[in-house]
């Protein structure tokens, strides 16, 4: 038995490629950080890419100009937007932010601009953008332009930088705050799955890891050290049918205070909103615990918001 404090770490990705910050996002869900070299960020997404949740730990920034105001028109139109930003520049463009999946199901080629996005896309990465305009499509007859554009250009751009700029925050706490932060949208989650994790290999040290409940019971107090007791029967209890059965089945005796990751990915706006929310005298004081520090760091990070 292990236990251990919360923690956060506001993540710099700063130089990754897409692939890398997809392959990163998704093997929070099966820990197997051991299995990463050079090119595994491609083999990563090439196997993953029906499962599109992975998809959603990376994003990128579209400014696109149209010679025709009715083209732009018909496209804010013809759109679902549900999970794309999307906002009219002065300029008479537009700037589009969205992640990889967002990107892969809401652009379509339906309108003019619909397709020039799917071409450019396509040839930015044909293994994470596989749609293609077809046969037929000309660039050179193209009426649109687009361009990818860094973060520090959002700034410039847009009124509401907030709505465009995301940030990945990686979480190692209990599963009782995850239960709560998975409930806010639109954001993008990937957390460590007992489904797939058999604790009881070396890579997990042969033993469940909990998080301490400081936030609770001070170290050594009669209350911390019944909990600790509940925690060491629950250990052996899952140990012992991991003998005979399957991580997924074995995982069903375990509590909240296991200890769990998970890479959340949002825009600034919605953290915003989440630190409103999550970071007052009514929240749960593990939440508590862990959204204090990180909502003061978040700010003075703004370099790390992409």
């Amino acid at each position: 038995m292990y236990t251990v404090n919360p923690e956060y770490q506001i993540q710099d990705r700063r130089g990754m490629t897409l692939s890398r910050r997809i392959e990163m996002f998704g093997r929070t869900a099966y820990q197997s950080w051991d299995k990463m070299d050079d090119d595994s960020d491609r083999r990563f997404c090439e196997k993953h890419a029906a499962h599109r949740s992975t998809f959603e730990g990376a994003c990128m920034h579209l400014l696109v100009f149209s010679d025709y105001a009715e083209e732009i028109s018909y496209f804010l139109t013809a759109t679902d937007r549900k999970y794309l930003m999307i906002e009219s520049l002065k300029s008479g463009g537009l700037l589009i932010t969205g992640t990889v999946r967002a990107l892969q199901e809401w652009i379509n080629g339906d309108t003019g601009i619909g397709m020039r996005l799917q071409y450019f896309l396509h040839e930015f990465d044909p293994l994470l953008f596989p749609n293609f305009p077809g046969d037929g499509y000309s660039v050179e007859k193209s009426r649109t332009d687009v361009i990818s554009v860094p973060p520090a250009a959002v700034v410039d751009l847009s009124a509401y930088p907030d709505k465009h700029l995301m940030v990945m925050v990686r979480f190692v706490v209990n599963r009782a705050v995850t239960h709560e932060l998975v409930r806010h949208r639109p954001c993008s989650f990937l957390q460590e799955s007992q489904r797939y994790c058999r604790y009881n290999q070396e890579r997990f040290g042969e033993g469940v890891t909990f998080i301490k409940p400081t936030a609770f019971y001070k170290e050594g107090t009669r209350d911390y050290m019944l909990w600790e007791k509940a925690m060491r029967g629950t250990e052996k209890i899952y140990l012992e049918l991991l003998k005979s059965s399957t991580p997924q089945a074995a995982r069903i005796v375990l509590p909240n205070s296991c200890k769990t990751e998970l890479a959340m990915y949002a825009t600034v706006a919605e953290w915003r909103h989440v630190f409103k929310m999550r970071n007052n005298k009514a929240c749960d004081p593990s939440m508590q615990e862990i959204m204090k520090p990180l909502a003061r760091d978040f700010f003075q990070n703004r370099v790390l918001w992409e």
